[in-house]
C-alpha cells in the first residue's frame, strides 16, 4: 500500500494550497477532480515526470542563450551559469557591485522582458538611463535602440515583507501564462523579506521560495537571479564573514558568484556552479573603464 502524499509535495501556488488546508485537505488522496473547488488537475499534477534521453538535453542545453552583462572578462566567467531554469545567487558585501551588476544584466532586456523585484529601495531608474547610455555609445548591438524599447521590457515591482515575495510568486506564474518572452527574473535582495521571520519559519519559506523560483524558471523558460548579503558568525576559531541564509539556502540554488570591489577593480569569483568549476575574473563597469 503506498504511503500518502502531504500536499505540499505538490508544485502548487501558496494560495492553492492556502485553500486546500482551510478546506481541511492534507494528503493527495483526499482531493477529487470532480470537486468544483479544485481548480487544478489532480492527475496532471502527479503524474511521473517526462523522460528525455541525453543527447535531447544536449540539443537543448546548446540552443539556450546566455543572460550577457556585455562586460567581456565578467561575460566569459558567466558563459553557461546565467542560463534559463537555473538560479544564481550574487553575494557579497556593501559596495561589491551587487545592485550594478543587476542593472548591468537587466540591459539584456533587448530580447525579453525582465522582471526586477526591489525589497531594499536600493535601485536607481536614473542609473539605469545612464547605463543604457554608455551601452550606447559602447556595445554594438545597441546602438541603434533607443531606451524606451529597454525600459517598456522591465517590469518593476517593490515589496517590503516575506508575504509581498510570495504574492510575486504567484504574480509571475500568472504572468507568464500570457507572456512567453520572459528571460530573467531578479529579486534584489533576497534578505530583507526575510528579516523579520523566526528562524525556523525562514528554512521552510526559503526552501518554497526557491522551490517555487526553480519550477517557474523552467516552466516559463527564465532565468532567476537574487542579490544575497553577508553577515558575521562567532565560531570557535573567531569570527568569519559568511553569506546570509546559510546552508539551507546554498544547497538549493544553483550558483552562487562572489562579488567584491577594491580600488574600483571588481571581482567576481564562481563558489558553487552546476555547469563550471570555480573560476574567478576582475572587470570594470563600462563608466569606469578608461
Amino acid at each position: 500500500m503506498p504511503l500518502p502524499r502531504e500536499i505540499s509535495s505538490l508544485p502548487l501556488t501558496n494560495s492553492q494550497q492556502k485553500s486546500l488546508t482551510e478546506k481541511g485537505i492534507q494528503i493527495v488522496s483526499e482531493i477529487s477532480n470532480s470537486s468544483p473547488d479544485v481548480e487544478f488537475n489532480i492527475e496532471e499534477l502527479t503524474k511521473a515526470p517526462e523522460t528525455k534521453i541525453a543527447s535531447q538535453l544536449l540539443m537543448e542545453e546548446k540552443s539556450m542563450r546566455d543572460i550577457n552583462s556585455f562586460l567581456d572578462n565578467l561575460d566569459v566567467l558567466l558563459k553557461g551559469v546565467l542560463r534559463p531554469g537555473l538560479v544564481t545567487e550574487f553575494v557579497g558585501l556593501p559596495g561589491s557591485g551587487r545592485t550594478q551588476l543587476c542593472a548591468q544584466i537587466i540591459d539584456d532586456s533587448l530580447y525579453g522582458v525582465t522582471i526586477y523585484i526591489c525589497s531594499n529601495l536600493d535601485f536607481s531608474i536614473t542609473r539605469l538611463r545612464e547605463i543604457i547610455g554608455n551601452y550606447k555609445k559602447s556595445v554594438k548591438c545597441f546602438k541603434d535602440y533607443d531606451e524606451t524599447v529597454i525600459l517598456k521590457n522591465i517590469q518593476f515591482i517593490d515589496i517590503m515583507s516575506s508575504d509581498q515575495l510570495l504574492e510575486c510568486l504567484e504574480f509571475l506564474n500568472e504572468f507568464g501564462k500570457e507572456h512567453k518572452n520572459i528571460t530573467l527574473v531578479i529579486i534584489d535582495s533576497i534578505t530583507y523579506p526575510l528579516r523579520l521571520c523566526e528562524s525556523n519559519e525562514k528554512t521552510s519559506l526559503i526552501c518554497f521560495i526557491i522551490t517555487e523560483l526553480r519550477n517557474l524558471a523552467k516552466k516559463y523558460n527564465f532565468s532567476v537571479v537574487m542579490t544575497n548579503d553577508m553577515t558575521t558568525i562567532v565560531g570557535s576559531s573567531g569570527n568569519e564573514v559568511v553569506p546570509s541564509l546559510r546552508d539551507t539556502f546554498y544547497h538549493m540554488i544553483n550558483n552562487r558568484i562572489l562579488l567584491s570591489q577594491k580600488d574600483n577593480i571588481f571581482e567576481a569569483e564562481i563558489l558553487k556552479a552546476s555547469t563550471k568549476f570555480p573560476v574567478k575574473c576582475n572587470y570594470k563597469f563600462l563608466d569606469d573603464v578608461t
